[in-house]
């Protein structure tokens, strides 16, 4: 049981039939061989901490992993759990984001991986990172990431983007243009728009079932 402090290693092997982690702090690149399950606040210290797990981790509804992000000894890293068997992705997910980091649109950062996934992180996504840039989760097959998109206030143009987002097309645009509509139509021969309800500030998401659909933004 891990229930306070910290564990810290230096590509260190520890083999126990279970780990349960209640509250801790977990630094470095950490093996461990057997299960895990956390039901607690824990954290990755640092955007170079990894821990690669040889069984499964499942991550209860109680439970808070906080992650760290950025830049560490001037190279991009992001603290990351690898696990050969099972995940099960459950609680809040918090991220910390170094203060020196320079995030690009478009860019990937994965954050959990394994063979069999199952479940969602329950926070209100994207996240802000500055003024310039959000995140916003990707859940892969068997991959869990962060996909960074700029969204800020700089831009003159109520510009429209749209990404891949697993299951989903996310669609966003400049926060200061939020109060602008989200319109749709799945033919260009259709006359009228349908005006999208589902829309959070300056970002929707759509399921990937229409083969072709057009999209606008319109003024309040």
């Amino acid at each position: 049981h891990l229930k306070g402090g910290r564990l810290n290693a230096d590509n260190s092997i520890l083999t126990t039939p279970e780990l349960n982690v209640q509250r801790g702090t977990l630094t470095g690149r950490i093996t461990l061989n057997g299960n895990m399950n956390s039901s607690g606040q824990w954290s990755l210290s640092s955007p170079d901490t990894t821990l690669q797990l040889n069984g499964g981790l499942e991550i209860h509804p109680s439970s808070e992993l906080s992650i760290h992000i950025g830049n560490d000894q001037k190279e991009f890293n992001a603290a990351s759990i690898s696990v050969r068997d099972f995940i099960v992705v459950n609680g809040d997910l918090v991220v910390h984001f170094a203060k020196d980091w320079i995030p690009r649109h478009g860019q990937r950062i994965p954050i959990l991986e394994s063979s069999q996934m199952s479940g969602e992180f329950r926070n209100v996504f994207p996240l802000r990172i500055n003024d310039s840039f959000s995140i916003f989760p990707y859940y892969g097959q068997n991959r869990f990431s962060l996909l960074v998109f700029e969204d800020g206030n700089d831009s003159e143009l109520p510009v429209l983007r749209g990404f891949d987002a697993g299951d989903e097309i996310l669609l966003t645009w400049p926060r200061a243009f939020s109060e602008y509509r989200l319109q749709f139509k799945r033919n260009f021969g259709d006359e009228e728009w349908t005006t999208h309800r589902r829309t959070f500030v300056n970002f929707t998401t759509f399921p990937k079932e229409e083969p072709f659909m057009l999209f606008r933004l319109i003024e309040p």
